[in-house]
């Protein structure tokens, strides 16, 4: 082969595969018109934001995103560590009942059994929603307040738990995601894009290292100051973001293929 057809069929390989990726990634991509009247929601375990969980934060951001925290409010007031949300995040606890998934998530530091992500900051994992399996909504943090349950994206991000620690009918899960998960997981995403215009996107926790490809539409969002600090995660699972992107689309009147 020569120099020149090398050249062509490489480029033409380049070109195929950054047009796939984008393909790939506008499945980030919310659709029109999908927003929608507010379920109900439990706030029975709403966390109380105290100036320790905010000192954690700021501790937080001081590692991974010292810029953002240059333009915070110098203020132990939980309005110092808000955000415009710009995604949505969907997770799995990997923790089999709400009562467990509530314990966690309460204590203020991460635990010494998660070390790399304990080295990195001790505030605790957070999340502003958790979804039990029956499908009942619960508010912990406030919509808008940072906690911790993405790397590269809290600043940007409001996350939704489900309890379980499975991929949607994963028969080998001993707490598989449900049905009336999804459900809920479809109307709380509505409800949030109806009160925060500004949400755009949204990515299962799996995801979350597409944003730092440049194809991908949200690229801007990402930010992390650690090179090194990543983790690979397979939550919510293939099948529930699938169906649940289809759901979105229908609806929003789109096209649910």
């Amino acid at each position: 082969m020569s120099l020149a057809r090398f050249a062509l069929g490489l480029g033409l390989s380049l070109l195929l595969s950054g047009c796939t990726a984008s393909a790939r990634f506008a499945r980030s991509v919310l659709p029109p018109g999908v927003a929608g009247p507010e379920p109900h929601i439990s706030r029975e375990h709403s966390m109380v934001i105290d100036e320790e969980r905010i000192r954690l934060t700021r501790d937080y951001l001081q590692i991974h995103n010292p810029a953002l925290l240059a333009e915070l409010p110098d203020a132990n007031l939980p309005e110092s560590i808000s955000f415009e949300p710009r995604l949505l995040v969907v997770h799995f606890t990997a923790i089999p009942t709400l009562t467990e998934t509530l314990e966690t998530f309460d204590k203020l530091h991460i635990g010494p059994d998660r070390e790399l992500i304990r080295r990195n900051g001790l505030l605790n994992v957070g999340i502003q929603f958790v979804v039990d399996r029956d499908g009942t909504i619960h508010a912990l943090y406030p919509e808008t307040i940072i906690a911790r349950h993405v790397i590269g994206l809290n600043h940007v991000a409001i996350g939704i738990e489900n309890v379980g620690n499975g991929d949607l009918r994963r028969r080998r899960a001993g707490a598989p995601l449900t049905e009336a998960q999804l459900e809920a997981n479809v109307a709380l995403v509505r409800h949030l894009v109806d009160r925060h215009p500004s949400i755009e996107y949204i990515i299962g926790h799996s995801e979350y290292r597409q944003l730092e490809h440049r194809a991908h539409p949200a690229h801007e969002l990402f930010h992390e100051e650690l090179p090194a600090y990543r983790t690979e995660k397979s939550d919510p699972g293939r099948r529930f973001m699938r169906r649940l992107r289809r759901r979105l689309r229908r609806s929003a009147g789109g096209p649910v293929g």
